[in-house]
Order: C-alpha cells, then sequence, then structure tokens
C-alpha cells in the first residue's frame, strides 16, 4: 500500500545512518591513534581534544592579526616618511571629531559639491569631516590649475 515513494525513502535513510556510523568510527579511530594504547575513550578526551585544536586555531588568528597590525605600523611609517603624515596619523588612531559646524550647513556644502549627503552608518562628526577632506582636495586642485572657484 506505501508505493515505491516509502521504499526509497527508507533506503535514503538507511544510507544517512550508514555514513553516521562510518563517520564516528572514523572519529573513534583517529582518536585511539592519538591516545596511544587506551582502550575506550571518555568525553573529557573528546573534550580536551577539541579544544586545543581550538586553542591552536585561536593562537593562529592572533598571529595574523599581529602581522596585520605590524603592516598597518609600516604602513603608517612610510606614509609619514613619503610625507602625508597627517591623514596617515587620523586613519591610525581613529582620533575622535568633534563637530565644528551646524549639520544643516555641512549637508548643503556636501550637496553643492555633488557628494552623498550620509553615507551608511556615517555619523555628524564622519560627515563633516568628510566634508573638510573633499575641501581640502579641492583647495590643492584649484592651487595647482591657478584658478579660485570658491570667489565665483
Amino acid at each position: 500500500h506505501y508505493g515505491r515513494g516509502w521504499l526509497l525513502w527508507l533506503f535514503i535513510k538507511m544510507d544517512i545512518l550508514k555514513q553516521q556510523i562510518e563517520e564516528r568510527k572514523r572519529k573513534l579511530a583517529q582518536a585511539h591513534e592519538t591516545n596511544g594504547s587506551k582502550k575506550y575513550l571518555t568525553k573529557a578526551d573528546l573534550e580536551r581534544e577539541r579544544e586545543e585544536k581550538y586553542r591552536a586555531e585561536q593562537a593562529r588568528l592572533e598571529e595574523e592579526r599581529k602581522r596585520k597590525q605590524e603592516e598597518k605600523q609600516r604602513e603608517l611609517e612610510e606614509r609619514m616618511r613619503i610625507g602625508r603624515p597627517q591623514k596617515a596619523v587620523d586613519e591610525f588612531k581613529e582620533v575622535e571629531y568633534v563637530c565644528k559646524l551646524p549639520v544643516g550647513d555641512v549637508k548643503k556644502r556636501l550637496r553643492k559639491r555633488g557628494e552623498p549627503v550620509t553615507l551608511f552608518g556615517e555619523t555628524d562628526a564622519l560627515r563633516e569631516k568628510r566634508l573638510i577632506e573633499l575641501e581640502a582636495v579641492l583647495v590643492e586642485q584649484q592651487e595647482r590649475s591657478g584658478r579660485n572657484d570658491f570667489l565665483e
């Protein structure tokens, strides 16, 4: 009365159970090899082994973080050496910035420059800082071109 679908489901279920049993046997064989001549493994032994693997992975991740931090430090020193110290120091220290301009004025000036008023997750201080950096770049470009668009 059940048909072929039931039989197919039963075979699939049996295959899954076989895979799980084989996996457990493989884990026990590996654990037996690592523990030497122990006849059985306790849950504490398995937990200790898992914890050791976790600590080794965390140590590797910490080493990678330190390597990245040292790389950032070298990049900062390189920027300081080639003459862009202020931006490099600001990026590295991430100094808290205090707003000096009204929020409305900052938004108007960004709109005037054709920039997005607010980027995702941007605070008022970051928005003002972005405007100041944008205007500094524009002033630098104008000094190179010899014109002053601010006077127009």
